[in-house]
């Protein structure tokens, strides 16, 4: 496994497939039976059940920073980083008095901050509002434009398949699938293909001409599927010639989500 500069590389699986036991591993928090990590420097997001609660979030950064030796200039970046997630006023608070969206946020943070060649976020936008998952997602992006090696897990696979450029997918500590999104999606599957049409008063013709393929159809418009190109492009040319109107015609965009657990 290669997490690789200026990419973001996704671990994916269910609850116990092994993501933070090899997080720990790669951390040297747990001894490998065997193997090996080569790393150069990293910066991990724990759980954030992990904090110091009886400091306040501002007291953990710093006591953070200090520990990672990083410059004023990335100091400051807390603030901002604060601001960005809407809790630079609750930095003086007591970690214990944090909700855990905030939590997580405090933890997003003091991975982010200091000069690493790689980092990893364990689940970081996990209990977080809407928002600020968003814009810790863009702060990836950020690490991500300046080089730096990215490892992500998450359960939300929307979010996986909109910002990684590499998938493992992960079961009982076994690597069982790996990938672009395009590929894991598409593995050994013929693309679907669709043509949309208005079919006002010629509603007969789709009986005649859509044996064998799957169809929808709706008002004045008929959705037709097919995994067969030529076929689709004969049906289009009759349809068009008895009078048919196109709507729409391509690939259909397959979700990560619904094909990547399938067999696994």
């Amino acid at each position: 496994m290669d997490i690789l500069p200026g990419k973001i590389t996704s671990l994916v699986g269910l609850n116990g497939a092994g993501k933070s036991t090899l997080i720990s591993l790669i951390m040297n928090f747990k001894e490998k039976d065997s193997g090996e990590v080569k790393r150069t420097t990293v910066s991990v997001m724990p759980d954030a059940e992990t904090m110091i609660e009886d400091m306040t979030g501002e007291q953990f950064l710093k006591f953070i920073s200090k520990l990672k030796k990083i410059s004023k200039e990335q100091i400051n970046l807390i603030y901002d980083l604060a601001d960005s997630l809407f809790i630079k006023n609750d930095l003086k608070k007591k970690i214990k008095s944090y909700s855990f969206g905030m939590k997580k946020k405090i933890s997003f943070i003091q991975a982010y901050i200091g000069e690493f060649d790689s980092y990893i976020f364990d689940e970081p936008t996990s209990g977080v509002d809407i928002e600020s998952a968003r814009i810790m997602m863009n702060h990836l992006i950020n690490l991500k434009k300046r080089g730096k090696a990215i490892l992500l897990t998450s359960h939300n696979i929307d979010e996986v398949q909109e910002f990684s450029d590499y998938i493992f997918l992960l079961k009982h500590g076994e690597i069982v699938r790996k990938g672009t999104i395009e590929e894991i999606i598409n593995k050994e599957e013929k693309p679907i293909y669709s043509l949309k049409l208005n079919i006002s008063n010629f509603t007969e013709l789709v009986e005649k001409y859509c044996s064998g393929v799957e169809y929808i159809v709706a008002d004045n418009e008929v959705e037709i599927y097919s995994n067969d190109l030529l076929k689709l492009n004969k049906i289009m040319v009759e349809m068009i010639k008895a009078g048919g109107l196109v709507i729409s015609f391509g690939k259909e965009q397959r979700k990560l989500k619904d094909v990547i657990f399938v067999n696994e």
